[in-house]
This record gives structure tokens, sequence and C-alpha cells, in this order.
């Protein structure tokens, strides 16, 4: 707890001093001790419960200094405790003992920002920010309290075991409320002016001038925080003399390549030395973080059909309780129910609006409908004719069965209420992710359900709740997500007033749903950490394994933090083997490890997963299997085909994407986007394994579903520049531009013009036009893609468009232009994808091509060497063996001719028997027979 400068090993002399009680505190060491005291490591038996213990020496707690100091400890313990958040250290209590103030408060078994930051040298800008715009929410929790923490600094928050900051060592807060120079909290007054106070490397030009302070400095301090994280140094450094003079001048280095500009320019609005002139407020700039870093969750590949949450988030809508009937059939029909529900009106009229491609979707819901028709009567005869199960248990069956029916009325509404094909596409989904009807007779889920009853008098608010919390996730299964977020945040807090822990884990489970629907990535971490403890508190397992796959799908692949993701995978393990491993949870689980472990170099380990996920569903999908699970399988196959083509193994992602593509017509029908979606990974796995003409057709069926059901769309646009490069590969440049050039007006009118996200249609585009000829177009094209690229994160778009512009400066002779295109793409695939990613040969042939036309023949052997070196995928095996054919002519040229000679006439041989069905190959022999 305590600053790193006062920190002092446990075995220092003063620790003898420190044993016994403070309060009702028992103490068990000595974390940290300075000048003015010392912190403890405490213990609270009342509550059974380990704290941090601040504690003034003896020594010093009678003299003058020592009471100011006293003053400052409660000054410091009454503000915090006016606290209460997340990224804040709660205080417990504060206290004398023996004469000596004292202050207990959380035990962060942590490290401190600055600790952390050292333990990842090679953390990205992303993971970087998002802790600290976590820590930045403490931080205006305060100033939302009218307090200014006035020494923010990385060694002032704290990160637990869960990776949550929480921001400590209030010592210095003022109020900014009251009196503009003595305002008081409690008693005591707090200086807004006066002597100097704070950390000098991090104070603001307010603080060092001695001038009111206020949130704006906050701000500032964390602006030079986060600045010193991402560059490996503060803006400003030297004496304190010189400290002041630079920053009250304001002037601030360069910005470092590493730090998207946009981020740049947001610290430096930060580091205005006028107050006016920085962000109105820090929620301002931390908000402006978080949404210029978040990264889609959902990939145009692959779009999961997750279910609901299971039966501890299934929903209610009213009491159903079963009177005993005089009648002789105490268990009556519910035919007037269901009618009420799926007449054959409503079926008729839902057929005309799906039309008869549809009929999967109405046969669905015949079943789903006939499956509560049966688990309602079972119910009923459990208790009152074979007298098997109690009457609590029944009612308890029944409101599931009620949430059941209710939750397809609201969602059969939805599909004839939905405007385009689109929107219907969208809400069929929906239908086809209908809570299971099985779940009603889970009598372990159930009763472990009523083990925490109700509060008294809170069961309409209850039902209220369960109601909200149905509604807006039949609206996110169906995407409309308009609004959805404050609904879902208003669910939770209804939920927290009510106090029940499973509403509470019903609501917080759809708002993580929510959040990372909309990639609030942050907000999202949030609340699945908050689920998870409540759902272990409550023993809700299922809930719990949910909550731990969504973690380690949101930063395993929305973060890219594979190791991270990967060290919580035995705690979803877990909870998945106490739930029992049902077959969804288990499948879930399987899938959710293979999208962490499918782009990189452990592909591997995501194909035997997924392997293992389609052994099971094969297994269980027999004539009658839940829509639910043969939807479940044709995932786990449209998935799978993506891994095998990351795998490089064309032909298998080639024959289960099929095998995919049949499944989904099967089950939604012709021409739905997730058709259109298979259809398009399918066309690019054709595409690089040299099956161009039928690859551009497929890609064209793509693009016509799309077009149909959204216009002119970015999806649309994605799925014409894939023609276009289809079209290239069997050397129809002319062809390939009518589709590229389409393309980038349809990005164009949908982008804001400085949206990264413009750049892949811009490159593609230079490519083309370089590929006509048209160079100065296609330069002034690559230039402007680059400029776009920068402003974001790098990605794999950026190397490849660099090597496309090295090849056209090499082909128009600017060798030192693309030299510096090749150099940097290597560098950049280096960084994201590693010093032996096969990515990397296409950039070191560009390069090794250009030392050879240069006449550096001894850097092209180096450069070419090392492409050899690298094993390549399936799909890059043309350009391996053009590095093996360059590498060849350069030995030769260094005059070792027997190898060099013997290197040429292997890889040449191979060339050609490739070059039919290989674009890469084909083109790499035509550029290599061409020169002399």
């Amino acid at each position: 707890m305590a600053n790193a400068h006062d920190t002092l090993p446990e075995t220092d002399a003063t620790s003898a001093r420190q044993r016994g009680r403070h309060g009702r505190y028992e103490v068990r060491g000595v974390l940290g001790a300075g000048g003015m005291g010392i912190v403890l490591e405490g213990y609270d038996p009342a509550l059974q419960r380990p704290v941090a213990i601040k504690l003034l020496h003896p020594e010093v707690s009678a003299d003058a200094l020592g009471r100011e100091a006293a003053e400052r400890l409660i000054r410091e313990a009454r503000a915090m405790a006016r606290l209460s958040h997340p990224n804040v250290v709660p205080v417990y209590e504060v206290g004398w003992s023996e004469e000596r103030v004292f202050l207990a408060m959380e035990l962060v078994d942590g490290v401190t920002l600055r600790a952390w930051l050292a333990k990842r040298p090679h953390a990205s800008w992303r993971e970087i920010t998002t802790m600290f715009v976590a820590a930045g929410r403490g931080l205006t929790a305060a100033h939302d309290a009218g307090m200014v923490h006035r020494d923010f600094k990385p060694e002032n928050v704290l990160i637990g075991p869960d990776g949550r900051p929480r921001v400590t060592d209030f010592g210095l807060v003022t109020e900014v409320q009251r009196a503009p120079d003595l305002v008081d909290v409690g008693a005591s007054p707090l200086e807004t002016r006066g002597p100097l106070a704070g950390t000098p490397a991090y104070m603001s030009p307010e603080q060092w001038n001695q001038l009111e302070v206020g949130p704006a400095s906050d701000q500032f301090a964390f602006c030079i925080a986060l600045w010193e994280a991402l560059a490996g140094e503060r803006p400003w450094s030297g004496t304190q003399v010189e400290l002041r003079a630079a920053v009250c001048g304001g002037v601030l280095p360069e910005r470092r390549r590493q730090v998207p500009a946009w981020l740049d320019a947001a610290l430096r609005r930060g580091l205005a030395v006028d107050p006016a002139r920085r962000w109105p407020a820090l929620a301002d700039l931390l908000d402006h973080l978080e949404r210029r870093s978040r990264r889609s969750r959902r990939r145009w590949r692959w779009l999961a059909g997750a279910g609901a949450l299971g039966a501890a988030v299934a929903f209610a809508t009213a009491f159903f309780v079963i009177q005993r009937s005089p009648e002789p059939d105490p268990c009556p029909s519910p035919q007037a129910r269901i009618e009420a529900v799926w007449s054959a009106a409503r079926r008729g009229a839902i057929g005309a609006r799906l039309g008869p491609q549809r009929d999967p979707t109405l046969a669905l819901v015949d079943r789903h409908v006939e499956s509560w028709r049966t688990m309602h009567g079972e119910a009923c005869r459990a208790t009152y004719v074979r007298g098997e199960q109690s009457g609590v248990l029944l009612d308890a069956r029944m409101r599931c069965l009620d949430r059941r029916l209710s939750e397809l009325d609201e969602t059969l509404a939805v599909v004839s209420g939905a405007e385009g094909s689109e929107q219907l596409d969208h809400a069929v989904g929906a239908v086809f992710q209908l809570s299971s009807i099985s779940d009603c007779s889970d009598a372990d889920a159930l009763t472990r359900a009523l083990a925490i009853p109700v509060p008294p008098g809170k069961r309409r608010e209850v039902d209220a709740i369960e109601q909200a919390v149905q509604r807006v996730d039949i609206d996110r299964r169906a995407e409309r997500l308009e609004g959805i977020a404050a609904r879902a945040e208003a669910a939770v807090a209804d939920a927290r007033r009510v106090d029940h822990p499973p509403t509470i884990a019903a609501a917080l489970g759809l708002l993580a749903e929510v959040q990372l629907d909309l990639d609030l990535y942050t907000e999202a971490e949030k609340s699945l950490r908050e689920l998870i403890k409540l759902a272990a508190a409550t023993h809700d397992d299922r809930v719990e394994a949910r909550a731990w796959n969504h973690l380690i799908f949101m930063i395993g692949y929305a973060r890219r933090d594979t190791d991270a993701a990967l060290a919580l995978e035995p705690a979803a393990a877990a909870a998945v083997a106490r739930a029992g491993a049902p077959l969804e949870l288990h499948v879930e689980h399987q899938i959710t490890l293979a999208q962490v472990l499918d782009e990189g170099p452990r592909v591997g380990e995501a194909i035997t997963r997924l392997l293992d996920a389609k052994r099971l569903l094969d297994a269980a999908n027999h004539g009658d299997a839940p829509a639910r699970l043969v939807e479940r399988r044709i995932d786990v196959l449209a998935e799978l085909g993506n891994a095998y083509a990351v795998a490089g193994d064309l032909d298998a992602s080639i024959a289960v994407q099929r095998e995919a593509l049949a499944g989904y017509r099967a089950l939604w029908g012709p021409d739905t986007l997730d058709e259109a979606m298979v259809l398009t990974n399918l066309g690019d796995s054709m595409r690089r394994a040299g099956k161009s003409d039928e690859a551009a057709e497929v890609l064209r069926e793509a693009a016509r579903i799309v077009e149909t059901k959204t216009g002119d769309s970015l999806r649309l646009a994605i799925n014409l520049v894939q023609i276009g490069y289809a079209l290239g590969e069997q050397e129809k440049w002319s062809d390939a531009l009518v589709p590229t050039e389409r393309a980038l007006r349809i990005a164009r009118a949908q982008v804001d013009p400085k949206d990264p996200a413009l750049a892949p249609f811009v490159s593609a585009n230079a490519l083309v036009l370089g590929r006509l000829g048209r160079r100065a177009e296609a330069r002034e094209n690559y230039t402007a893609a680059f400029a776009l690229y920068d402003a974001a994160e790098a990605s794999v778009d950026l190397p490849i468009a660099l090597v496309n512009a090295g090849d056209l400066e090499l082909e128009a002779g600017n060798v030192a232009a693309a030299e510096r295109a090749y150099a940097r793409s290597v560098a950049l695939f280096e960084q994201l994808r590693g010093p032996t990613a096969s990515y990397l040969i296409y950039p070191l042939v560009g390069l090794g091509r250009a030392h050879v036309q240069a006449r550096q023949l001894a850097r092209a052997r180096t450069v070419l060497e090392r492409a050899v070196s690298i094993t390549p995928d399936g799909a890059d095996q043309g350009m391996a063996l053009s590095a093996r054919a360059w590498l060849g002519r350069t030995l030769t040229a260094l005059g070792d001719h027997a190898r060099g000679e013997r290197m040429v006439g292997d890889a040449r041989d191979a060339l050609t028997k490739r070059s039919s069905s290989d674009p890469v190959a084909r083109q790499a022999l035509s550029i290599f027979d061409a020169l002399p």
C-alpha cells in the first residue's frame, strides 16, 4: 500500500514494534514503511478478511509534524470513505490506537501500475491504454464527488490478481466545490493553494505555480503517466527548476512511432498548459480513448450462435400456480395457452412473411411448441399423478415453462415486425436461439435457484426485471442494438435494488453479452468478473462457466492476448466440469479456445479442439436433435474451415466449408447472410488454392446475397474486393478494376475519410491500378492508404499493402523506395506474427530481389537465406520456392555456381509444376524468367 519510495523490506527493525492489535484488527506483518509511518498487513477477525493498516510511527505522532501527518491521514480516510468505486481502494475504518491514528483499507495483494508495466515491456499500446482508462475511472469517481487527487502517478495505482486497477493514496486530496482558497472535508481544512504539493514529475503548471487546482490537474498527471507508459519516458525530465520551466513552457517531444496519431493528439490536448484547453473533463478523455481503442468482436468469417446463459438466466412473465382439480384429469391440456402464442393464423402469417424457403423455421417452432406441451404435461403428472415431485419444484418448473412460452411469443413478434430482409434474417436467427425447454426439467438447477428466495414483497419487482431482461435479450439476439446498452444497465440497476442474487446474475449476464456485442470490452470485463464471483458464490456453475468462456474470448481474440486468455482456461474448465460438462457448455468451451488459438502458430491445437467438438455434436445430432445443436455443429464446421485455411490445408478447408454451406442452407433456407459468410470464406480458400475461376464465381454469389440483404454496405465492399483479387490472379486486371472501384466508392460513402477502416479498400484499388500500369495513380492511393493505416493499430493488412507497394516501385526501377517498403513490411510482420511467420517470406523475397537489382549481392544472400529458413504454410509454398530460386541466382552471381545453379533448377522445376494451380508460383516464375 505504500509508495515505492517509502517501501522497506519486511525485516526492517520497526516491524518488531508493530505486532499486536490496532482497533479490532490483528497485525500479521509489515508491508512497507517510510519516514512518517508504516503500512501493516492486518486481519479483521469480525469479517474474516485481510486488511492493510496505515499507521503513524509512535515517535512522530506527538510532535507538530506528527499532528499534521495525523490530520492528513484522517483527511485521506474521510475522502476515500466517500468513494465507492471498483477502481478506488475502499477504506473500512479510521481510528485511534494508543494515541496513534490508523487507517484500515482493502489489502490489494498485487503490484503497482509501474511494476505491472515493468513486467510487460512488450505490451501493446491498446493493453496499456485499457489499463489506464480503468484506473482513470477511479479518478473520475473522485472528481464526481468534488475531490481532486493531486498526486496521481503509477505508484499510486494498485493492480490486484483480478487485473483490476485501484487508485489509492488520497493523502493530498482537495475539494474544489466551495471556497476557492480553503475548503474542508469534515472538520479539517484542505488547501487548494499554498505550498507545493505532489510529485514533481507529474505536477501540472497550476501546481508548480501554486494556483488553484481542479480536476484538470489530475487529467494532466494522468496524461503524463500514460505518455510515459507508452513512450518509455516522460515528456519532460530534469531538475525541479528544469521541470517547472518545461511543464509551464508546454513544448512536447515528437510523437513516437508506436503510438497512434489520434492517441498522441489526445494526450497532447490533456497536457495543454492552460487547463481550459484540456479535455472538458477526464471522463471525456477516457471515453475518447475507449471509443478509438475498440476492435470488432464479431468476425465476418464466423458468427457465433450463442444461446442464453441457461436456467439461471431464464426469464419470467407471471406466476402459474397449479391447483388440484376436482376433475378426473388433474393435468388438462394447455392448448389454450399454446393457441394464444402459436395459433394456425399466426403460423400462416409468419409463413407467408418468410416464404417457402424458410419452412425449416416453421418446423423449428412446431417442435419447440410440442416440446413445451410435452414438458408441461410431464411436470404436472410428476406431482399430481405419480407423486414423485414436490409442489414447490412443480411451481419452479411451471415458472420456467411460463418464461419459455413468453420468450417464444415475444420472439415471434420481432419476426412479424422485422423491416427488410436483413432484419428478417436476424429475427429468424433469434428464433433459432430460443432457450431450451429441457432446462425446465433440470431439477438440480431449479432447486439451487429455490435455495435463494426472492426477498419478501419483491416478487412483483423481480418478475418485472425478468421480463425486461427477456425483452432486451431477444432484441440482442435479433441484433436490434439501438439503445440496448442503456436498457441492460437499467435492468442491472433494478436488480441490485431488489438484492436477489439470481436476478442480479441474469441481468448482469445479459449486460455482459450486450457489451461484448457492442465492443465495450472494458465494461464487459468488469461485468464478467463480477458475474463470475456472483455465480461462484451462489454455486451456479453453468453461468460461471459461460462467463469464463466469454472472458477468455474477449481477452484472447478481441484483445489478442493469447497467453492471458489461456491462463484463465483451467478456471473455465473447472467450472464446466462442476456443471457436469453438458454437451453445449463443453462445445462452447472448445470453440472459445479454438478462436483464441487459430490465429497463430497454435492453430493445430485449435483444429484438435474443433474436431473434438464436431465429434460430440455428430453423436448428438440425430433426427430429433434440438435446432441449436444442429446450428452449433454448422458453426463448428465454419470455424474449422477457417482454421484449416490458417494452417495451409486448403483442400480440407474447402471440403469443410462446403459442408458448412450445405448445413446452413438446410437449416435456414437459401440466400441468408450466414450462407454469404461461408461463401466468402470458401472463395478466399479457393483463391489461395489457385482455383481462381471457381473462387470468382463463389464470391460473386456471396456478393449477390449480401447486396440483396444489405444494399451498398461495407460487407458488400469486402466481397467486391475479394472478387477483384480473384480476377487479378487470372491476370484479368481490367475486369478486376470494376469491382475494386465500386468497393472503394461504397466504402467512401459509408466511412469517414479519416477512418482507418477505409485503408484496405484504397490499397486494393492501388494494387489493381499498379498492375494496369497506372503507376502514378497507384502510388497516390498507396500513400493515402498508408496515412490511414498509420492512424490505427497495425494489422496484417498494412504489411501486405507494403509488399504490393514495394513490388510496384521495384517494377518501376525505384529500388530504394522498394527496399524501404519491404523493410517496413518485414518489421511489421515480425511485430504482429513473430520472427518465423510464414507471411515474412513475401517481403523478404521482395527485399532480396531489390538487393539483387541494386547489385548488393551479400545483403541479398543474407535476406534470402532467412526467407528460405522459414517453414511456409500451405498457401505460401509458391513464394517459398521463389525464395529458393532467387537465392540460387544470388549464389551463382557470388561465384558459388554449382550450388546456385542446382538450387535455381530445382526451384524453377517446382514452380513450373505449381504454376497451373498456384497464382503466386505463376507470378514468381514469370518475374524470375523475365530477368536476364
